[in-house]
Formats: structure tokens, C-alpha cells, sequence
């Protein structure tokens, strides 16, 4: 019986030893697999957020490359234009070919009359159907009898037409320019008068003139009909248009008169600082100091300098320089790849952006955009007057901007302080904070603009002062005002 009862207690340990490791083993496959999954699950999220690290770091490389790549062709359309347009270039073989083709042109007085009609009328030149339609039948209409019914109706389009619309107008003005030689001197004194500059007398012939008076137009220089200022904006933009794509030749000082003095009478130069930084840009000396500046228009100021750009400020923009450092940057390009260019086959970065676009690639779209951003289309004085005026009017736009800065807060104080006392503010007062601070946004844009064309920086504005009064030895309490 004992030796049944033992041979009993150790079946009975045994299957609790097996059962004890069939547990453990249990618990521990268990484990595993937890273990397991949640390794695969983070395997799976790891390449999920590599997979979107990759999806963004290549649309990022494609906005760069887009934004880089379009800045390029369109100062490639510029430079051709300039050369093309040019008055000692191919501008004359292009109207001899053209006088040679008039006979195959339509003459038909219903499609040059709807063409005309058509320009007055046109809802955007920027839109693409639009334009191609219009430079299609400047290109197969004869409108010789017709230029200054055509110029009439693009300076007409100007009042009304918004700046996305400025390139469009500047590729039609540059089409007929091309055919049409009567054209351009009819068209600059109505866009000069908008101006109020005395433009068009060195440039437009005493034909131009004629065509003035047969319409009942105000003289080129008259200071009254210089328009509004959304259109003067409008107009000024063309007319810098016209100068980066040839139309106006940049090397003749007539064609860019108007130009300048527009932009410096806007920055407030007063002709003696115009004419000593002239002299000072030619090298030719003059008295030393830094001209005083007083911006009388801050908005066309920045609308041209936001359409002068390199090409006639002689300025890399500081957000085309973002789009160069941001690609630079994307590709892990260092100053010795551009030295190895020619040898260098890597993909950009480590090899995974694009299947298309490697670290060559980047080199050589970078260089031409430096090689073309040195390109002018006015000449090296110009170009540093227009530079000086503008980066005045920066300084005086930022001076203006922080001392606002600095008012407004106390206006603001002063409000508060005004309704502890009396429960609110009156109309008036509540009118007049809401105007100082409309003033201060529009300041705000206006530098930001400016600095961005100009490479410049943003002043940063001074933290609240301690409150008058306030501090050691000062007074309490509040400012009673009224």
C-alpha cells in the first residue's frame, strides 16, 4: 500500500510539472507573439511614416523645382522678347517681313471692328484662351488703318483691368509693337498722363500728339488727369512689363523717363537727391549724405518693385533665394557639388526623392537660375537708381511702421484707461483706433513687400513699453485725456 500510495504522489507531481510547463509554455509563445506583432506593427508604422516622409520630401522638391523652373522660362521669354523687340535688333527685319505679308492679311472693317470692340471689352487678360485668341488676331488681322483705335482701347482696358492682367496687356501691346510702328507712340501718352510724369514727349512723335488732340485727350504731363491710384498702379505696372519684355528699350533713357521719375516722385525724391544719386550711380561724384526719403505712395511703390525684380532692380527676391536654399537644402547639395557637377550621378539626397530628378539635375537648374537672375534689362545706372529710391522708401516704410507700432500701443493703453472711466469709448474714438490700426496692417504689407523684393529684413517691433507713469519714481494712476 505505500509503495502504491508513492507511486501515486509522483504521477500526480509529474502531470503537475507538465501541466506547470505546458503554461509556461503558453504564456511564453503568448509573449512572442505579442512581442512579434507589436514589432511588425511598428515596422508597418515606421514605413508608413517614412513612405510619408518621402511623399512630402518629394512634393516639396516639386513645388521648388515648379517654382524655380517657371521663374526661369519666364525670364527666358523676357530675354528673348528684349531681343527680339529691340530697335537696332530684329525689331525692323520683323516689320519688313511683316509689310511684305500685308497683302495676305484680312482687312475687312467687321473683324478689325469686332477686334477692337473685343479688346475694350475683354474680362481678363490673364486668362489664356483669352489672350491667345486676341495675339491671334493681331496676327492675321491688317490694323494698320486701325492703331489708334487699338491703343485707345488697351489704355481703356487699364482702368478696369486688375495686375494678374498686366502680362497679358504687355503681350498684346508687344504684338502690334512688333507689326506696327505708329502703334507704341500712340499708345505711351495716354499711359504717361495716367502716370501725371511729362513722358512721351522724347519718345512720341508729333503724330502721337495729333492722335491726342483728335481724341480730346488732357497733355502727356498733365498733373490733373493722373487717374486713381489703383490705376496708376495698373499702368505702371505695364509699363514696367514693357520694359522687361522689350517693348520700351532699356538702354534708351527716353523709353524709361516716365519710369523712373514715376517711381521716385512715389518714394518721395525730390529732384535734387534724384539728380545727385544719378550722378553718384555714373560715378561722377557729387555731395556725400544719405538722401531723406517720404513715400507718398507706399502701394505702387511695392507693386512695382514686386514686378521690377532682378532684372531691373539688380535684387534676388528673398523668396526666390527660400525656393534656391529649400532646394539646396531637399538635395543635401554642399558648395563642393557644384564643383563636381560634371561627375556627380547621385539621386537627389540619399537616392530617395524622385526617379527622375538627381543631384545634377539640382546643380544645373540652380546655375541657370543664378545666370539668369544677372541678366538686366536696363543699364547698371538705372537699374542702382531705381535700387536707391526703393530701398529709401523701405527704410522710411519700416521707420514709419515701428514709430505706428509705438503710437497705437499708447492709443490702445489710453482706450483701455478711457474705459475704466467712462464704461466705452465713443464713436469717434473707437473709429479713430480702427483706423490707426488699418494703418498699421497696410504698413505691415507694405514692408513685408518690400523687403521680400528687396532681400531686406522686416523691422521687429519693440515689446509694450512699461505704461506712463509707471516704474520706479513714477506716479500711478490714469491719464485722464480727451
Amino acid at each position: 500500500g505505500g509503495r502504491g500510495r508513492a507511486e501515486a504522489e509522483r504521477l500526480r507531481r509529474e502531470r503537475e510539472a507538465a501541466a506547470a510547463r505546458a503554461e509556461s509554455d503558453r504564456v511564453a509563445a503568448a509573449a512572442a507573439a505579442a512581442a512579434a506583432a507589436a514589432a511588425e506593427e511598428e515596422r508597418a508604422r515606421k514605413e508608413a511614416a517614412a513612405a510619408a516622409e518621402l511623399a512630402a520630401r518629394r512634393a516639396r522638391i516639386c513645388r521648388l523645382v515648379g517654382g524655380l523652373s517657371e521663374l526661369l522660362e519666364q525670364m527666358r521669354r523676357r530675354r528673348e522678347a528684349r531681343a527680339r523687340l529691340h530697335p537696332r535688333g530684329a525689331l525692323p527685319g520683323l516689320r519688313t517681313g511683316h509689310g511684305a505679308n500685308k497683302s495676305r492679311l484680312k482687312s475687312d472693317l467687321r473683324r478689325t471692328s469686332a477686334f477692337v470692340k473685343r479688346l475694350r471689352s475683354v474680362p481678363a487678360f490673364g486668362d489664356a484662351s483669352v489672350l491667345k485668341g486676341l495675339l491671334g488676331d493681331v496676327a492675321v488681322l491688317n490694323l494698320a488703318r486701325y492703331v489708334e483705335e487699338v491703343s485707345g482701347a488697351i489704355a481703356d482696358c487699364t482702368r478696369s483691368c486688375k495686375i494678374g492682367d498686366v502680362e497679358g496687356i504687355a503681350a498684346a501691346v508687344a504684338a502690334m509693337h512688333e507689326r506696327y510702328d505708329a502703334f507704341l507712340p500712340a499708345l505711351l501718352p495716354e499711359l504717361y498722363a495716367v502716370l501725371g510724369a511729362p513722358g512721351g514727349a522724347e519718345h512720341a512723335s508729333d503724330h502721337a500728339a495729333g492722335a491726342d488732340r483728335d481724341r480730346g485727350a488732357a497733355p502727356a504731363g498733365g498733373a490733373g488727369q493722373s487717374g486713381d491710384a489703383k490705376h496708376r498702379r495698373v499702368v505702371l505696372r505695364l509699363v514696367t512689363e514693357l520694359v522687361l519684355n522689350g517693348v520700351l528699350s532699356g538702354d534708351e533713357r527716353a523709353d524709361i523717363k516716365a519710369l523712373v521719375r514715376t517711381v521716385a516722385e512715389a518714394c518721395g525724391v525730390n529732384a535734387n537727391q534724384e539728380r545727385r544719386q544719378h550722378q553718384q550711380a555714373q560715378g561722377g561724384g557729387g555731395k556725400g549724405g544719405q538722401s531723406t526719403f517720404a513715400v507718398t505712395d507706399a502701394n505702387l511703390v511695392v507693386s512695382f518693385a514686386r514686378g521690377a525684380g532682378a532684372e531691373i532692380l539688380g535684387v534676388t527676391p528673398r523668396s526666390v533665394k527660400h525656393l534656391m536654399e529649400g532646394l539646396r537644402e531637399e538635395v543635401g547639395l554642399r558648395v563642393g557639388d557644384f564643383d563636381d557637377a560634371q561627375d556627380s550621378n547621385d539621386r537627389a539626397g540619399d537616392g530617395t526623392t524622385t526617379n527622375e530628378f538627381t543631384k545634377k539635375d539640382a546643380i544645373k537648374l540652380l546655375k541657370e537660375v543664378d545666370d539668369a537672375l544677372f541678366q538686366r534689362a536696363v543699364p547698371p545706372d538705372v537699374s542702382a537708381s531705381l535700387l536707391s529710391n526703393v530701398s529709401g522708401a523701405l527704410r522710411h516704410l519700416s521707420e514709419s511702421y515701428v514709430a505706428t507700432h509705438s503710437r497705437l500701443r499708447k492709443l490702445e493703453r489710453r482706450c483701455d484707461q478711457d474705459r475704466l472711466l467712462a464704461g466705452a469709448l465713443s464713436e469717434a474714438r473707437e473709429k479713430g483706433l480702427a483706423d490707426a490700426r488699418r494703418l498699421l496692417e497696410n504698413l505691415r504689407k507694405g514692408v513685408e513687400g518690400l523687403a521680400d523684393a528687396l532681400d531686406g529684413d522686416v523691422p521687429v517691433l519693440p515689446e509694450d513699453e512699461e505704461e506712463e507713469g509707471g516704474g520706479a519714481g513714477g506716479g500711478v494712476g490714469l491719464e485722464l485725456w480727451t
